[in-house]
């Protein structure tokens, strides 16, 4: 009997919202929807708004499952407007 390996791909979606809060609260929940239903997800957001999502959250709070993960990009916001 032959075997044969199958790789199967799962859909990967990559969002960048808007640096804006309501953008980034409604694509994080589509995120998570899409993610629930067997979708991998990477979450791209500014740095600025990165620490603020972490600084709402607490440190644990971007800590998700297997198949969420999230990336910053720098966005050139001074530090003392943090």
């Amino acid at each position: 009997m032959e075997t044969v390996a199958t790789t199967e791909k799962k859909p990967h979606v990559i969002f960048i919202p808007l640096p804006s809060q309501s953008h980034v609260k409604a694509m994080m929940k589509l995120a998570q929807l899409l993610h629930h239903n067997g979708i991998q997800i990477t979450f791209v957001n500014t740095d600025f708004i990165h620490k603020r999502l972490l600084k709402s959250g607490g440190a644990h709070s971007l800590d998700v499952s297997n198949g969420f993960r999230f990336a910053s990009i720098p966005d050139s916001i001074p530090r003392s407007s943090e």
